[in-house]
Order: C-alpha cells, then structure tokens, then sequence
C-alpha cells in the first residue's frame, strides 16, 4: 500500500504536566529541576491535599506564569519568583537563542569589535530584546546604533591607539581593537576603525547596548526574525 505522511500540530501548555504511572510529586520536581513544595502550594484543587498520592491523568500546574514587561531581565525575575535563572531557563527554552560571539578581551578606553551570529528557536518580533552575556568582556557601559553589518562601513582614524614605536602599518591596533593601523593623509599613524552610525545601518538590529555591571549585551531588533533564521552582525563601539 501506499505511504501516508500527516503533520499534527499539538498544542502543549506552558508549566504543566499531566501525571503519569508511577509518578510521584518528588520524581515530577525533580524533573522539571523544582522544589516538590512548589509544586504542592501551586496546585490547591489537588485532590485530597496529599503530595504524596497523585493521581495518573492529574494536570499539575509547575508554577505561576508571567508576562514579561519592559526592562524585565532574568535575574530580577528569578530572585522575585524565589527561583534561580536555570530554573527559568529551562522551563522557558523558546527564550533561548543560540548565539556565536566572537571578541577580543579589552583594556580601559579600547574599542573592541564584537561579531555575532543569532539563530532564536521562536520567531522574534520588532522591538524585542535579545541578551547576550560575554562575560570576559571588560570596558565602561555604553549604548548605541549599530553596526559594521552595513554595506559601507565608515572608517573612523583613532590617534590614540597606534604608535610608530609599537605599531607596525596594516598591524592590529592592539587587544580588544575592531581596526588596524594605517598612515592618514597627513602621514601620521592612526587606528583605522570601521564603523557605522545611524538607525537603520543593519537590517534587522536597531540598537544594542552594554552593560558592564551585568557582563550584558542587549540587542534591540526592529525588524521580525523567524525561529531558525541566522542573523549575523558587527559591532564595533568604544568599550
């Protein structure tokens, strides 16, 4: 006979589990990485109020859900909710983005150049946020348009990073440098660094922002990116 292939959509929601064979309030806890007593206080309608009898077929709520607001982060919600952030993380992995960065470690008043590759397993709409946390990252908070991802990127010559004494011509400006060093016009020698200013220089990013307290780049898009769609940027800023 001939082969029939159907596609089934199901619809699964978001902090529950329904109880199966053997279950038990501890082995569903220790599943979802939670405490059992959360699960407990989270589910008044249990029957008989017994953690210790769960019925196969119970749909158990595994916690509160939230809608996230502005400015919310991980951290904050974690520690109002009494939870640590791989807690969150895993019980939200839609939240989770796979990202590729590369960039060198930086000194005090140096420019680095961060390159990024972002591939989100959910479709990310205009105007979200996406964090990236480069822990090894160093250098003073900033904000900014973005980024070298545009057709021509501007050339910005830097005096105070090359030197005829340390510093050879097409030579790296120095760790945590997005550019190389080249003579000017005017015969001097100077960081020659790509860079691109406005709104609207990437396609899909409108803005990041860092933040050294948090070792946190944030990404701010102003364009839908789809689950699976690669988008890939520079950003080269003061850092």
């Amino acid at each position: 006979g001939g082969r029939v292939v159907r596609c089934v959509r199901v619809m699964v929601h978001k902090c529950r589990h329904v109880v199966e064979d053997g279950d038990t309030m501890q082995s569903v806890a220790y599943v979802h990485r939670a405490d059992w007593l959360q699960i407990y206080y989270s589910n008044p309608n249990l029957p008989g109020y017994n953690p210790h009898h769960v019925a196969p077929g119970h749909n158990l709520r595994l916690g509160v859900t939230y809608k996230v607001r502005q400015n919310d982060h991980l951290p904050q919600l974690a520690e109002r909710f009494l939870v640590t952030e791989e807690n969150l993380r895993h019980a939200n992995p839609e939240l989770l983005v796979n990202v590729e960065a590369s960039y060198d470690p930086v000194v005090a008043d140096s420019t680095s150049q961060i390159s990024l590759v972002l591939t989100p397993r959910r479709r990310i709409y205009a105007k979200e946020n996406i964090t990236v946390h480069l822990p090894h990252l160093s250098g003073s908070s900033w904000s900014g348009p973005v980024s070298e991802a545009c057709v021509a990127p501007t050339v910005t010559a830097v005096y105070a990073h090359c030197n005829e004494k340390t510093h050879a011509p097409e030579e790296r400006c120095g760790p945590g440098h997005a550019g190389v060093c080249r003579y000017d016009a005017d015969g001097g020698l100077a960081c020659m660094e790509p860079r691109c200013e406005g709104t609207g220089a990437h396609g899909t990013v409108r803005a990041v922002a860092w933040d050294l307290g948090g070792r946190r780049l944030t990404v701010v898009l102003h364009a839908t990116v789809e689950a699976g769609q690669a988008g890939r940027g520079g950003v080269p800023r003061a850092a």
